[in-house]
């Protein structure tokens, strides 16, 4: 990290490759006893859990005495993304009445089907790819951070929506566009030193 300005991330959209690399290099080490990394991005310190034991120890803890930063609930909810999918402590309890029969055991039955289907959409696309690399004499890669980012979206859009937007297989779709738009704008304003979106055509300038 560099002097007061900290982990230097110059484009938002490099975030998972970076992450990982710095997980890789210092948080997946023998010497790191304490299973975290600790960021100083633009003077906002973060801690990476590193290991499956730590994950779990905070997500127990989750949404009542671990609960997302300030800073991320301002970007979310400036983004208009409120509700009970940002949900914490003493609104969450209330909401959770409302969720709860969806997700019940039996509920959750309905959710393997679609989750199947998107499973295979990848699957599918990645063996043809690696089919065809091969067919050409080419060693099969594949880029997966834009594949898995739609597989994300479209899982979403299946269990939230009950659309299918098939942005694995139709890169042009627009509502996956715009999904995937909302985890970019949320992920670029939370790391933001200033909520630029709060001054006069802030939203525009950057976004």
């Amino acid at each position: 990290a560099y002097p007061w300005i900290g982990n230097i991330i110059w484009n938002p959209d490099d975030l998972i490759d970076i992450f990982t690399d710095w997980l890789d290099r210092y948080g997946n080490v023998p010497s790191n006893q304490t299973g975290l990394l600790q960021l100083n991005l633009m003077g906002n310190k973060f801690l990476f859990a590193c290991t499956l034991d730590v994950v779990r120890e905070v997500t127990a803890l989750r949404p009542y005495q671990m609960q997302r930063r300030r800073k991320f609930r301002a970007a979310l909810s400036s983004l208009g993304a409120t509700g009970v999918f940002t949900a914490e402590g003493e609104t969450w309890r209330r909401d959770r009445r409302q969720v709860a029969p969806p997700l019940n055991r039996h509920a959750l039955r309905d959710y393997f089907r679609p989750l199947q289907l998107v499973t295979e959409r990848l699957m599918t696309k990645w063996q043809t790819l690696a089919e065809t690399a091969l067919a050409a004499g080419d060693l099969p890669i594949v880029t997966i951070n834009t594949d898995l980012t739609s597989y994300t979206i479209d899982n979403i859009g299946f269990m939230a929506f009950g659309v299918d937007y098939d942005g694995l297989r139709n890169p042009q779709s627009q509502q996956a566009a715009e999904l995937k738009c909302l985890f970019q704008m949320t992920a670029q304003r939370v790391l933001s030193p200033i909520p630029y979106w709060k001054m006069p055509f802030g939203q525009y300038i950057v976004d």
